[in-house]
């Protein structure tokens, strides 16, 4: 089981958002893990080998195959992490990491 406390914050160097970065090594299937989002009702805009776009609560989001998650367009560090802990929740209950 993942929490957020297993990922690092900071500000996007690239944009407007946040990096969690998780302090351990993940691989994370990415395939498998759009369609349990698809099935948790999470909005998945596109899906790719190294990375998922996906939306929510209305927030532009990425899950890459590292397990990076960027939360993007937010200035404030709270309002990103309740996004980026949103992602975690779905990835444990996909029970796929």
């Amino acid at each position: 089981m993942v929490e957020l406390k297993d990922f690092a914050c900071k500000p996007c160097s690239s944009r407007t958002g946040y990096d969690f970065l998780p302090k351990q090594s993940m691989n994370l299937s990415l395939e498998k893990i759009a369609e349990s989002f698809h099935k948790q009702g999470i909005q998945v805009e596109a899906n790719t080998p190294v990375v998922l776009l996906l939306v929510i609560d209305s927030v532009s989001t990425s899950l890459f195959q590292n397990g990076k998650i960027l939360v993007k367009d937010l200035k404030q560090e709270s309002q990103a992490r309740i996004i980026a802990d949103k992602v975690v929740h779905a990835l444990n209950q996909s029970k796929i990491c």
